[in-house]
């Protein structure tokens, strides 16, 4: 049998997951009984299995993780991305897996599941209802070291050793200055320690709607904006909202929001947030109940705004956007919501 005290690890990843793992088992197992106890250190076993190569893990990990409880579609990423880091330094992925795994396995879900893979999936035409581990390669892209010179690479290859270059600069010990990569969330992903920087460059954006509404949204529209701060306000406030209905409707407006602002910035956003209300709300108001295939339905359509925004070229390419004016007023609680439609429109919404 080999003791853990007498291996000799010098991976800090694995000393700090051994740690970590550790404090976990010394703070739970006050929990356990005393048969729980007995089971775990005279019926439980290790198994020790060494690989020559890194191909050669990866290739058994995937196998191995192929049976029993299927890992997230995240930790499947979170893998194949540091796999890509083969030639950055050890800091560099010690760097990445810490951030990463700051973050709860809860809102590493929500941030992909709600977000990044619906406005990717959308804008292309897709569906995006659920993000499972069959859907992982549309997080998966291209390896800037691949020695193949293929033209549609090169604008990101520029991009990424130009960043690499500003930031690694000696005049940034002088001016402080940081230069993120000019992400777009619909880009194509570029492998290793990209990935990880886009998931965190987004995941900071969505933040930013959710909780920092105020300083991020509604302060910019600044004065002349008024109907669309109010109907920010409303979305925050009126009384249907938490049902689950209303929340999808609700995500498919929060992804219009952060797909324009990735693209735009706030150019132009009050008029475009006017836009996605009718566009998102009008499922709202025309449909008894929503589903989480209504939203779905509308935003893989060909003519609704997320193809509109992925092929705009001037925010005025989304203020001339024409929406129908909902057919029939159905569902309760919604009073404010109409109220925004009849003063945007001048329309006539049946009782």
């Amino acid at each position: 049998m080999i003791r853990i005290s007498n291996w000799k690890i010098e991976n800090d990843i694995s000393k700090n997951n051994l740690v970590q793992n550790y404090n976990e088992i010394k703070t739970s197992i006050k929990d356990f009984g005393v048969e729980e106890i007995d089971f775990f250190f005279n019926q439980c076993e290790f198994v020790y299995i060494e690989l020559k190569t890194i191909s050669e893990a990866f290739q058994f990990f995937d196998s191995q993780n192929s049976r029993g409880k299927d890992l997230e579609p995240h930790d499947l990423l979170k893998a194949f991305h540091l796999r890509e880091m083969k030639n950055n330094s050890e800091q560099e992925r010690i760097n990445s897996v810490e951030k990463w795994e700051s973050i709860e396995s809860k809102e590493l879900v929500r941030f992909f599941n709600d977000y990044l893979f619906r406005v990717r999936n959308w804008s292309k035409g897709r569906s995006a209802r659920y993000f499972t581990k069959d859907d992982v390669n549309i997080f998966k892209g291209i390896s800037l070291d691949n020695p193949n010179k293929f033209n549609f690479i090169q604008p990101y290859r520029i991009n990424h050793f130009f960043t690499e270059q500003y930031n690694s600069d000696i005049t940034r010990k002088i001016d402080l200055n940081i230069m993120e990569f000019p992400f777009q969330i619909d880009q194509l992903i570029i492998n290793g320690k990209r990935f990880f920087e886009y998931f965190h460059y987004y995941s900071k954006q969505i933040s930013a709607i959710e909780n920092d509404f105020e300083e991020n949204i509604i302060n910019p529209l600044g004065e002349n904006n008024t109907r669309a701060k109010n109907i920010l306000n409303t979305l925050q406030s009126y009384e249907g909202r938490n049902r689950t209905g209303d929340r999808y409707v609700k995500n498919i407006f929060d992804c219009c929001l952060l797909y324009y602002l990735d693209k735009f910035g706030t150019h132009d956003l009050g008029k475009a947030i006017e836009k996605f209300f009718l566009w998102s709300y009008n499922l709202r108001i025309e449909l008894h109940s929503v589903q989480l295939a209504s939203i779905d339905n509308a935003g893989k359509r060909n003519d609704g705004f997320f193809r509109v925004i992925r092929e705009a070229i001037d925010t005025k390419d989304i203020r001339q956007k024409n929406i129908e004016s909902p057919k029939v007023k159905k569902g309760t609680k919604i009073d404010e919501i109409i109220k925004h439609f009849k003063e945007l429109n001048n329309w006539t919404i049946n009782d």
